[in-house]
Order: structure tokens, then C-alpha cells, then sequence
């Protein structure tokens, strides 16, 4: 559903004077609120759990020769820091593992920032992610390669009456019985809301069953290191 449909779904729930196209962005009152209400909803599902598959998405990033660390794309959450892998133009595909930062330091960097040799630039070995929210590659680039990795993504609010969210259609009452609850709590209905707050938890359970321990997403994310080559994880729904 579309941001118009789902507000539509609440205000009809609330015997309440429905939306079109032509005045969904100069809506008032109880119209408006639950237009908040919608994108409030939304983003507590997306917070109730940091790696919902449908907000599962993958980058590339093209290396530089002598660059060791590039900016990730906007809009991420975390990184899935066991998918990321190497191409060169001749499609030799290498899995490049995570160190954490520490250990870059530790063990790579006075290496890797020799400023008085090229010898430390080669085909990278390891990723690393620093503090300032980029990606590094060790040893540095030595020529151009494609970088591949997959991350969670961040989410932006619903504005035209066109937008829908990245939740499955499936699961898009999660978001209007989320919206009814915080109607219910704007009109001081107490125990409207609990019912509303308990039968959302309901639902963001049933989530976590189909999509976080569904069996086939769980070998999604650990499948041997020489099948981490697609683009994408399968479809999870």
C-alpha cells in the first residue's frame, strides 16, 4: 500500500473523513495526525529489529590506486560484514574478510602508511570500517577493482500520497494497527491502546518468526565463503 491507502485505512477504522490525491497534502486535523502517525509506525517496525531482510541491500565501491578507504553509500544502517568480495576486470572473484579496526592499527597501518615505499600496495586482503563511517582496504589498492558489499539501510518518511514502504505487503497491517494504537493514545482511550500495543507486539513477533528465523534466510547469511559471490541474498519473501 501506498502512503495514501494506509492513512485511508486508519481514518476509515476511525469512521473518520478519508483522503484523496488532490487534498493528501493539505490534510488537517485528524487527517494529519494520522499521516504522523503512519510514518511513526513505520519507523518503530523498522527499530524493533537492526536487520530486517527487506532493508537488506548491497553496494559496490570501484578502488583507486594508492586509496585505502572510500565513503559508504548514505543511508546505511550496519554492514553485513560477511558478504564483501573483490572483482578484478577479469572477474577473479576473492572474499575479503573483516578485521576490526583495531587490528588495522595494530598490525597493517604502519605498513600500509610507509611513506616511502610502494611496496605496500597490492591486491587487498581484508576490510576494515573506521570511525568516520568509511570503508578501508588492506594492503592499499594497487590498481582499480570493484568492491562488493551488503548492508542494512536506513529508512526516510513517506511524503508524497505515491510512497510506500520497504515493509512486504504482507505485513503492512503491522502499520496500521501500530497507527490505531497511537490514535487511541492521542484520544486518551487507555484501553483501546493497550489492546492496539499488545496485538502490534503480536504481529512484530510473527515478523521475527517468518523473517528473522525463517530457516532459509538464517543459511542465507552463512553459506560457505566460495558461494558469497551473488549480488543479492535469495528472496526472503
Amino acid at each position: 500500500m501506498d502512503y495514501l491507502a494506509l492513512s485511508n485505512k486508519v481514518l476509515h477504522a476511525l469512521n473518520e473523513v478519508e483522503l484523496t490525491t488532490a487534498n493528501f497534502a493539505n490534510s488537517k486535523g485528524i487527517q494529519t495526525a494520522v499521516k504522523e502517525f503512519i510514518n511513526r509506525s513505520i519507523n518503530d517496525i523498522y527499530t524493533a529489529e537492526l536487520e530486517w531482510p527487506f532493508l537488506h541491500t548491497d553496494g559496490t565501491i570501484t578502488t583507486v590506486a594508492g586509496t585505502a578507504e572510500y565513503s559508504l553509500v548514505s543511508g546505511y544502517k550496519s554492514i553485513d560484514v560477511d558478504t564483501a568480495y573483490l572483482i578484478e576486470a577479469s572477474e577473479d572473484i576473492k572474499v575479503i574478510p573483516y578485521i576490526p579496526y583495531t587490528q588495522f592499527t595494530n598490525v597493517f597501518r604502519e605498513r600500509d602508511l610507509d611513506p616511502t615505499t610502494t611496496d605496500n600496495r597490492d591486491k587487498p586482503d581484508y576490510f576494515y570500517l573506521t570511525q568516520d563511517d568509511k570503508i578501508g582496504l588492506t594492503p592499499i589498492p594497487d590498481k582499480e577493482y570493484t568492491f562488493y558489499y551488503e548492508y542494512w539501510a536506513t529508512h526516510t518518511d513517506l511524503s508524497a500520497s505515491t510512497d510506500s514502504p520497504d515493509i512486504p505487503a504482507r505485513y503492512q497491517d503491522t502499520i496500521i494497527i501500530r497507527s490505531e494504537y497511537y490514535v487511541n493514545q492521542l484520544r486518551s482511550n487507555i484501553d483501546a491502546a493497550s489492546m492496539k500495543d499488545k496485538e502490534y507486539q503480536n504481529k512484530i513477533e510473527r515478523m521475527r518468526i517468518d523473517l528473522i528465523n525463517k530457516p532459509d534466510y538464517m543459511r542465507s547469511t552463512a553459506i560457505a565463503s566460495n558461494k558469497r559471490f551473488s549480488t543479492r541474498h535469495p528472496k526472503y519473501f
